[in-house]
């Protein structure tokens, strides 16, 4: 699976800009976009938005959670051209897709639930929106970890503790 400076690299060369170009259109030295290909630091949460939307890639693309790189244009269209039902199964698709964004954040990354709950205020959800998608994420990251156990108490050959030392630990009591 490609990582954000795999990612960044290639969306910014389909584009045919150059880091600096890219740079100025983010409002950033050269230098720092550099390091964000070469690896050496990440970029903040609402420069990851502008990342998406300079480079027309969704946010799951971006960071590797997806190998299908579909942008929000291609969404929007889609969905006003759709009928209530296909609408329905659109906005399922798009929170699952968030869950799985804050998931992918939360176990590649080890951002505390706390984070990744002020990062959905940033990027405007309400509160209620936020502790929803956070509570998803919860159950999901609990159940991926008991299908991993689960694999583990079968016999299969994959290894929980290295697992477990990749994934930080759920806390259902974190406050967020």
């Amino acid at each position: 699976m490609a990582d954000l400076p795999e990612r960044l690299k290639e969306l910014r060369k389909q584009k045919k800009l150059t880091q600096k170009e890219i740079a100025e259109k983010l409002g950033i030295k050269q230098n720092s976009y550099s390091d964000w290909e070469n690896g050496k630091s990440e970029p903040n949460v609402k420069t990851i938005l502008m990342l998406a939307q300079e480079l027309d890639s969704s946010i799951d693309y971006l960071l590797g959670a997806s190998s299908i790189n579909v942008n929000a244009r291609d969404i929007i269209e889609q969905y006003n051209n759709s009928s209530m039902v296909e609408k329905l199964k659109i906005e399922q698709a798009m929170d699952t897709s968030a869950v799985y964004s804050i998931l992918h954040r939360r176990l590649n990354f080890g951002t505390s639930y706390e984070r990744l709950y002020k990062d959905e205020l940033e990027l405007g959800a309400t509160k209620k929106e936020a502790r929803e998608l956070i509570n998803k994420a919860k159950l999901s990251e609990k159940r991926y970890l008991e299908r991993i156990q689960n694999e583990n108490s079968l016999g299969n050959s994959n290894n929980l503790e290295t697992t477990r030392s990749k994934s930080p630990e759920t806390d259902d009591n974190e406050k967020y």
